[in-house]
């Protein structure tokens, strides 16, 4: 079944085949990669494996902590930064496909950590 192509656009004959062959993936620890043309099923490459799980935890660090900030902080931005902020975050959602990682706005540099530093009481 390693090295099995599925050309594209599939249709209900090799809707079928991409079905059987996912299960055998799932269960022979295989995947199946996307190319444009076509689909293959190969084994995962562990560097790669690796690479990809590094950048996710830099997402949820780097990432999420600023996003999930709430309406009330998104409310006070401009709209230049929220697109800015809008093509930053779409970047760290691409980044397991593109494997590089966004760089920070510079507007946004710093800011996440002096509040947590420095608190304002109130």
């Amino acid at each position: 079944m390693i090295g099995t192509k599925i050309l594209k656009p599939l249709n209900s004959e090799t809707e079928k085949q991409y079905t059987e062959l996912a299960n055998w993936c799932n269960s022979n620890q295989c995947i199946i990669k996307d190319f444009e043309d076509y689909y293959i099923v190969t084994k995962p490459d562990p560097v790669q494996e690796n690479e990809v799980d590094i950048l996710r935890f830099r997402r949820e660090q780097e990432c999420f902590p600023i996003i999930n900030r709430g309406q009330f902080w998104y409310d006070s931005l401009t709209f230049d930064q929220k697109q800015e902020l809008s093509q930053w975050y779409q970047t760290w959602l691409n980044v397991t496909n593109t494997k590089q990682a966004p760089k920070k706005p510079e507007w946004l540099e710093g800011k996440a950590s002096d509040t947590l530093n420095n608190p304002i009481w109130i």
